[in-house]
């Protein structure tokens, strides 16, 4: 039987994928999905897949490391082979990649002439934000994860690789995007039009029925299920891979969170305080928080993220993409920056957010919001979800008809 390839890049995508593949109802072709060695979160990836009756295989069962190349020039010329053997022995007809996907994998697919389709997950980064990135980590000699440099990416043009960050003209075949200002993006850093297709996002359908079949008492059992108080309401802070790409320094993010935390305990007697914490996250990272705030409830990867937000009446972050998510669920989001940190700019540039940039700001934000004196953010909130997602329902569908499946 013919499959499709699903390739997340960590957890929280494939679970994304995972809502995908479920509507693949078709008798002629099957999910199967594979796991890179790079996935940060590798064990939780494949607890997830146990759940299901999906295939998936492991990137080390296709080439091994011992046959791994560390030099580029023997990548360029090896790896694609690997790919090319898996692809054509386990009958793919469409690679779908949360992002970009493997360069090497990418290749090989083209070879074969299978459709290559790049899956939007989170928000994406205009290329300037990202160099500006890049040359922080050079100042201060990072070993976190690095996006491609520039020169690297002239060094692979030259035997064929069309090479992206985070999509702009990459080696897709059609990239499925978020909504219509991502659109205008890729378009301005290059990408052909033809790629660009916004179909939404499989989370957007999830915000469509809670915003059509929300209901007290789904909040209450919500709540109960997170053992959380269901008459208090929710303020969550949503934490990003901030630690993790290394974008800010350990003693200033925690600084931070103490300074949120500091804020909100006011509010304890009439609110559950939850910290989420990212997938990427050291778990022993907010051990800190046990003996300073011990209200704090502390939430990790493997919590469904949707529904801690169904429950939100407040969501704080600095540049997640689930802050969209929440404007989608009309819930008030504050996006914060204590650090002037240039690479949030991409996030500053955006509509729908209560933007603060030190804890005096964030204390009087935090207050009106709670108070609801918050219609001046309703029109901004709206503009972001035409914008930013699309909320009929059909998101999935859409994406669906671009693999072309049904």
């Amino acid at each position: 039987m013919n499959k499709i390839l699903f390739v997340p890049h960590y957890s929280e995508s494939l679970k994304a994928l995972l809502n995908i593949a479920e509507h693949i109802n078709s008798k002629s072709v099957k999910p199967f999905f594979l796991l890179s060695e790079k996935i940060s979160d590798i064990d939780h990836c494949i607890e997830l897949l146990n759940k299901t009756n999906f295939e998936y295989i492991h990137e080390n069962n296709i080439i091994t490391p011992k046959k791994k190349k560390r030099i580029l020039l023997l990548k360029l010329i090896f790896q694609p082979s690997y790919y090319k053997k898996f692809l054509h022995e386990q009958k793919i007809i469409t690679v779908v990649c949360a992002n970009d996907g493997d360069i090497y994998l990418m290749k090989a697919a083209k070879a074969l002439q299978i459709k290559t389709i790049g899956f939007q997950w989170a928000h994406t980064v205009p290329r300037k934000y990202i160099d500006l990135l890049q040359e922080k980590r050079k100042l201060c000699n990072s070993k976190r994860p690095k996006y491609i440099s520039k020169f690297k990416i002239k060094i692979l043009s030259l035997f064929g690789y069309k090479i992206s960050e985070f999509f702009t003209d990459g080696m897709m075949d059609f990239y499925c995007l978020m909504g219509p200002y991502y659109k205008q993006l890729f378009q301005d850093q290059g990408t052909p039009p033809k790629k660009l297709i916004v179909t939404g996002h499989p989370e957007h359908d999830r915000i469509y029925a809670f915003n059509k079949f929300h209901t007290e008492e789904k909040e209450k059992e919500t709540k109960q299920r997170f053992l959380l108080n269901p008459d208090k309401k929710v303020i969550v802070l949503g934490r990003e891979a901030i630690r993790y790409f290394d974008i800010i320094p350990e003693n200033e993010d925690k600084a931070n969170i103490r300074e949120i935390l500091n804020i909100l305990k006011e509010y304890k007697s009439n609110y559950e305080i939850v910290v989420k914490a990212h997938p990427r996250d050291d778990v022993n990272y907010y051990d800190f928080l046990f003996n300073e705030f011990p209200f704090v409830k502390i939430f990790y990867s493997k919590i469904d993220y949707y529904l801690l937000l169904s429950i939100s009446d407040l969501y704080i972050s600095q540049i997640s993409s689930t802050m969209y998510w929440a404007i989608g669920m009309n819930i008030p989001t504050i996006s914060y920056d204590f650090n002037n940190v240039e690479y949030f700019g991409f996030i500053k540039e955006r509509t729908g957010l209560l933007q603060v940039s030190s804890p005096e700001e964030m204390k009087q934000c935090v207050y009106a919001l709670l108070n609801e004196t918050n219609s001046c953010l309703t029109s901004k909130i709206e503009e972001a979800k035409m914008l930013y997602m699309i909320l009929d329902g059909n998101c999935i569908k859409r994406i669906l008809n671009v693999i072309g499946v049904h």
